[in-house]
């Protein structure tokens, strides 16, 4: 679209660098028609409540499709953040469609690994219930940055919500339709995170995730219901899925 669309505004809601995609060069320097909201997968954060949840040496398996230039920029991204902890090793398989996801995903937990990491890919998360079966025969935990599968079989997402980027992406198109030029709209980074994590897929791994971790979270799965929380409240009404 960004190659081709050239007459009327584009605004993005979903990208991790558009400046890999051709988007300009800063959040100020871009097409005149172009703007949106962006941000890297949080992967410094999903590792390190990795490595507080599964202390010590671990072998985590990775995937993601090469075809993807969102995929591609997180997932070097996350062998960059990961590479100064001597005790992370990795595991690698790609897909190019959502076909491929289970063979991969029984190839990697074929190999021994402590947990399953996946970072942002589309294609993954397509079928991501064929990285749930090929985990669960194991007891394999999964870490993702797509917060909308945690209640899906992962053990804990750390990432930023389609909903949140969405309503983002939906002022920066309110003020372009009330008649605010998009030239002049700068980029915007992702505002919202979330932390959650799944304490029924921690009771059927049986895996005890530190207190200290619980406190931090603000989306936890426990009985089968999502509960939004601020950090060290578990008291919290249940609240629809993506609220």
């Amino acid at each position: 679209g960004l190659k081709k669309i050239k007459d009327r505004p584009l605004i993005f809601a979903t990208v991790a660098d558009p400046f890999k995609l051709g988007a300009g060069t800063s959040d100020r320097d871009h097409p005149p028609n172009v703007t949106g909201v962006y941000g890297l997968a949080p992967m410094d954060k999903l590792i390190d409540a990795m490595r507080r949840i599964l202390p010590g040496n671990r072998t985590l398996g990775i995937m993601w499709d090469p075809g993807q230039v969102n995929s591609v920029v997180n997932m070097e991204a996350m062998k960059k953040l990961a590479a100064p902890f001597e005790e992370l090793r990795f595991e690698e398989a790609t897909v190019t469609s959502s076909a491929d996801v289970f063979q991969a995903a029984t190839s990697l937990a074929n190999r021994n690994i402590d947990a399953f990491m996946l970072s942002a890919d589309n294609t993954v998360f397509s079928a991501f219930e064929s990285v749930v079966k090929a985990a669960s025969g194991r007891k394999i935990p999964i870490f993702i940055v797509d917060v909308e599968r945690l209640g899906d079989g992962a053990l804990c997402a750390i990432g930023y919500d389609y909903v949140s980027s969405g309503i983002q992406a939906a002022r920066i198109l309110d003020r372009v339709l009330k008649g605010e030029k998009v030239a002049d709209i700068p980029f915007e980074r992702y505002s919202r995170m979330t932390f959650g994590l799944n304490l029924d897929a921690a009771g059927e791994l049986g895996i005890t995730i530190p207190e200290g971790v619980i406190s931090e979270a603000t989306l936890i799965y426990e009985g089968k219901t999502p509960k939004a929380v601020k950090p060290g409240d578990r008291t919290a009404p249940a609240v629809e899925k993506g609220e």
